[in-house]
């Protein structure tokens, strides 16, 4: 490929990441999309007015065509773009996906439950948020978190990506990836290397990321607990009893702490 040109697109969709990479090939362009996602809408307009723009940036005699899109991880500022329905209709020669969105590996499939059971149990926390006195640029805080985190707002997006797309024959192949030392090569992108560099499958990383060695974990919420609402988690401290609960707050100088995470029994508060 030496002389020839790489083109890549960086759309500005604010808060978010997507890119549109185009590689030359020996019959015609190769394209692919990493990511398409924002949290915050830039100045170039709306996730929707980017797809567009995309779909049209993609197109050649009429036909909407993307090589590989790759999803680097599904929080919302990566994927919500997919959740629009002009992607039914671009043809899609694969789809690559971190190895944590495998339906059919258990550790993935407990690794997203697990972290579906923290944001719901913060979605539960930011519900009675004036009761619990946070201040306004706590919850504004905490929403935000909630809003970019996991499954609590992507399930369109990521419908998209596990199911759909347009194919152009044969279903659509979907990769599982992981950090590997093993070079990734494509049919749909000839002359190209790929080099994967996460996320990583090492038991110590996952153990690492999971919440109990944070000193946290997830519960079924008894009906007599003190936060209201239709959820089904609480999250509590390893330490304290379930009608206790652990909140990220710094109990010193009342404000979010993004580094840590500080104990705060606010039983008595509800009361």
């Amino acid at each position: 490929m030496a002389g020839d040109i790489v083109k890549i697109s960086m759309y500005n969709v604010g808060f978010g990441d997507c890119f549109l990479l185009r590689f030359p090939g020996p019959d015609r362009e190769h394209t692919m999309l990493i990511d398409c996602g924002s949290i915050k809408q830039g100045t170039a307009g709306s996730t929707d007015v980017i797809v567009k723009q995309i779909i049209e940036d993609i197109t050649t005699d009429g036909v909407a065509r993307i090589d590989v899109v790759a999803m680097t991880h599904r929080h919302k500022d990566h994927v919500s773009g997919f959740a629009n329905a002009a992607w039914r209709d671009v043809e899609v020669g694969e789809v690559w996906l971190p190895w944590t969105e495998n339906p059919a590996d258990d550790r993935a499939r407990d690794f997203l439950d697990e972290m579906a059971g923290f944001a719901s149990a913060l979605r539960e926390v930011a519900s009675v948020g004036d009761r619990l006195g946070f201040m306004p640029a706590e919850q504004e805080l905490l929403d935000h978190i909630i809003d970019n985190t996991l499954t609590l707002s992507n399930e369109k997006a990521l419908a998209t990506l596990h199911r759909g797309f347009k194919a152009s024959g044969a279903p659509i192949p979907r990769e599982y990836l992981s950090r590997s030392a093993t070079e990734l090569r494509s049919d749909r992108l000839p002359g190209l290397t790929v080099h994967v560099l996460a996320p990583s499958k090492d038991e110590k990383v996952i153990r690492d990321m999971e919440l109990e060695r944070h000193g946290l974990k997830v519960v079924l919420r008894k009906r007599d607990n003190f936060l209201p609402g239709d959820g089904e988690y609480l999250l509590a401290g390893m330490s304290l009893p379930l009608h206790a609960g652990m909140l990220p707050i710094d109990a010193d100088r009342r404000s979010m702490s993004k580094r840590r995470l500080f104990r705060r029994d606010m039983s008595d508060t509800a009361r």
